[in-house]
């Protein structure tokens, strides 16, 4: 009960206005920062002050300390061009440890796409859903910041339990990730409390985004993988992929072979 009370407080400072807030920023800084940008796999920190600004971090109080630094594993491609935008992939990790392969990084490399993960914040079990989504969107924040991106081709993704915090900020932030990969998790079913408690434009808007789930045959959740992609279909969510694997459930990385097989879903342009 007292983490859905803090999951409901957090929907409720989304709907006040702080969702829409968060991306009134512009790439301002983008082009002038281009000759001194990290690219290749680095780790970038911050406080959400430096990333959000003293008004805005304050909305966000209950769930992150001013002074608080918070950590992301960043891949930036070594193509990166300011006329070319890459595209971002926010990925919520199993173990919250990333450990990006070089089989991935020259996947995202190949997709001209950055990819930040959230590192080590799973400390407060009552809100770290909570806490976990805001670390992960605000990581656009600070991206988009430093490097112009295609805001065409914000997606997130996520692994076991990372995987259902994917599916949250999937719905949660349907109008920044215009797609998600949910891989061996419990995504999100989106019941009928669930469409109480969002605002309808939200899930309205997921009818325009792709997405695609990834279990392995043993994976415990399979069942819950297929009745969520069903539940999304029927909701009017149509563009769904379900790919089926198999002995990769315990793998901290599924092949990349999947992973592209993925990408190549939710990036498809119609």
């Amino acid at each position: 009960m007292k983490q859905f009370k803090s999951y409901k407080t957090f929907l409720k400072i989304l709907i006040t206005g702080c969702l829409q807030s968060l991306f009134l920023f512009t790439n301002t800084h983008a082009q002038e920062n281009e000759g001194r940008l990290q690219k290749g796999l680095f780790n970038a920190q911050a406080t959400s002050v430096d990333t959000l600004g003293q008004e805005l971090a304050t909305s966000y109080s209950k769930f992150l300390k001013k002074d608080e630094l918070f950590s992301w594993e960043v891949f930036v491609p070594s193509n990166y061009d300011f006329n070319s935008p890459p595209g971002v992939l926010v990925y919520h990790s199993r173990d919250n440890d990333p450990q990006l392969s070089k089989e991935w990084q020259a996947l995202l490399e190949e997709k001209n796409l950055i990819w930040i993960a959230t590192k080590n914040q799973h400390k407060s079990k009552a809100s770290r859903h909570v806490k976990w989504n805001i670390i992960g969107v605000m990581s656009l924040q600070y991206l988009m910041k430093l490097y112009n991106i295609d805001t065409n081709r914000l997606y997130v993704s996520g692994q076991q339990e990372g995987g259902e915090v994917a599916s949250v900020s999937a719905r949660v932030y349907s109008e920044i990730f215009s797609g998600a990969i949910y891989i061996n998790c419990k995504p999100e079913l989106i019941t009928d409390k669930v469409n109480k408690l969002s605002r309808p434009e939200l899930i309205e808007r997921m009818f325009e985004h792709r997405y695609s789930f990834v279990s392995d045959i043993k994976n415990k959740s399979a069942k819950a993988m297929r009745k969520v992609e069903e539940r999304y279909n029927s909701v009017g969510i149509k563009d769904t992929q379900y790919l089926e694997i198999q002995n990769q459930y315990e793998e901290a990385r599924i092949d990349v072979s999947i992973l592209r097989r993925a990408l190549d879903f939710i990036d498809a342009k119609e």
